[in-house]
């Protein structure tokens, strides 16, 4: 699901998090927490497949990704984001409900391994 924005929103200077999820249950909850804040604009995608174009039309400050997702996993959409012109150094945290980051390493071993060690990029591990 995108959340949708409008340019009002997009000139802002809040800073932009999307949140790419496969549950909407999850991306809802966060939507709301950082919403709540009142200092964030906040975009949802809950199709991995589609995350890369919603990235390139929403332009987030940050992203938080899940790692384990249908069809591609966090760490290759990241892959393919990170190449962008316009979307190259966003910072993406990946959210997984894994429970240790040696078996977020384990889901998708050669993506995911691979990208933690070119990009730095931290999981963090909820319930």
């Amino acid at each position: 699901m995108i959340t949708p924005f409008t340019p009002a929103i997009r000139n802002t200077n809040k800073p932009r998090i999307l949140i790419v999820d496969d549950s909407p249950r999850f991306s809802q909850s966060a939507h709301l927490i950082l919403q709540q804040w009142g200092q964030y604009v906040v975009c949802e995608e809950n199709d991995a497949a589609s995350a890369v174009e919603t990235a390139r039309s929403f332009r987030p400050d940050l992203t938080l990704m899940d790692l384990v997702m249908p069809r591609l996993d966090g760490a290759q959409v990241a892959a393919q984001i990170e190449p962008d012109w316009a979307l190259h150094g966003v910072p993406i945290v990946f959210v997984t409900g894994l429970v240790t980051p040696a078996e977020a390493k384990t889901a998708n071993a050669s993506t995911a391994t691979a990208f933690y060690r070119n990009h730095s990029v931290v999981p963090i591990c909820c319930e």
